[in-house]
């Protein structure tokens, strides 16, 4: 494991030199003292005291954007993005299948209401000419009243 100075773990740990050598003292923190009379601590300590280490000023950390990626890498990326605009689009059609299917829904309940409402004049219509025919009215026996009657029972159902 790694060892700092007093003044490298102070920077990493995010604290003072002083806050560092009071832990020391305390016993809080363990650290070596060299044969040149140097404190030196190591990197599981801090990370046991302090949790997190933030990363040293001077040294940068490599995100890979400066090493060329794989080929491989760069075809998974290509697919991800196709997939991506793949799923965008599936989206776009499933939202409009939805308003579709309202539209369609609130077609099929506006037909259901007409049909109802034809099918309660087919029974007015029935009533009346039985009420006709039963207070005779009308001659049954006459062709007219035979065409009207039947007119009346063929378009009311």
């Amino acid at each position: 494991m790694a060892v700092h100075t007093v003044t490298e773990a102070a920077k990493l740990a995010g604290v003072t030199r002083r806050t560092i050598y009071r832990y020391i003292k305390q016993g809080k923190l363990s650290s070596v003292v060299t044969d040149s009379n140097t404190t030196q601590i190591e990197t599981s300590e801090l990370l046991r005291v302090f949790g997190a280490l933030s990363q040293p000023e001077g040294s940068q950390v490599s995100t890979g954007s400066q090493v060329e990626e794989p080929e491989y890498v760069t075809r998974l990326m290509a697919e991800m993005s196709q997939i991506r605009d793949f799923l965008q689009g599936q989206q776009q059609l499933l939202l409009e299948d939805k308003l579709e299917t309202e539209r369609l829904r609130e077609q099929v309940t506006g037909l259901q209401n007409e049909r109802d409402s034809v099918a309660q004049e087919n029974q007015k219509l029935i009533f009346l000419c039985r009420f006709l025919m039963r207070k005779k009215k009308y001659n049954i026996k006459t062709w007219r009243s035979k065409w009207l009657v039947l007119m009346v029972l063929v378009f009311a159902t």
